[in-house]
This record gives structure tokens, sequence and C-alpha cells, in this order.
């Protein structure tokens, strides 16, 4: 996901105000877009996960997910574990998500046990992003 810096300013900012801002937005989302392609470029993909998964045991840091089948039947945890129902929920990937949908975090989250994918009874297909 691309962070986009439009127009959006209220109405009665005056306009010198208005071009400074804008510009310094247009560079920030410039930046974040680049170091988050930095980040994900170096990220590790699980394979395609249809059912509950063991992705990695051990240390690693989560980087997102994305969707290739749309998920239906209740939502997906994603965990810091290495069995359902075990350890702690750091994501939830919503029933109903549709295909293409795709999360990254620039800043990862550290997960001190491993990483599980928890289908709880959920359908639909998950590529988790990690390092």
């Amino acid at each position: 996901m691309k962070v986009n810096a439009d127009n959006k300013l209220p109405a009665n900012t005056e306009k010198s105000l208005a071009f400074a801002l804008y510009g310094i937005f247009r560079d920030f989302a410039r930046a974040i877009n680049e170091l988050t392609e930095e980040v994900m470029a170096k990220a590790n993909h699980s394979s395609a996960i249809t059912a509950d998964a063991l992705v990695k045991s051990g240390q690693v840091v989560y980087r997102g997910f994305h969707i290739t089948v749309v998920t239906a039947g209740g939502s997906i945890d994603i965990r810091d574990g290495t069995s359902a129902g075990g350890g702690v929920i750091v994501d939830t990937i919503p029933a109903a998500t549709a295909a293409g949908t795709r999360v990254e975090k620039t800043v990862g989250i550290v997960c001190e046990t491993g990483l599980y994918v928890d289908y709880n009874g959920a359908t639909g297909t998950v590529v988790v992003l990690y390092q």
C-alpha cells in the first residue's frame, strides 16, 4: 500500500502555507514509500497457507500478509506462538477479506516464540511476510 499526499487541507488554508505543507506531505509520503519498498524487499514470504500452519519457530519479525483467495467463515489470527490458540495474537485478518489485499508493516512486530497462522475454522489463502 502506498502513502498518498493528496490535497486535503481545509479550504480556508492560506495559499502559501498550503503550498508549503503539500510539499512537506509529498516528500514525507515519498520517503515512507521508499522505506516500505526497501523493508519489504528484504522480507521472506511463506508458501500459500490454507489451514493452520507454523510459518517459523523461534524469534521472527512479522511484516504482514497477502490474501490470494478471499477469506470466509471467520477471522484468521496471526500469532506469536507455535500452535493454534497458543501465544499472543499480533494481527487478525477479518472474514471476507478480498483476494489481492496486502498489508505491509514497515515497522514489524517481533514475535519471540514463533509465527503461527490460526484459521479458527476460516477458509481462504494467505501468504505471510516475515524476517
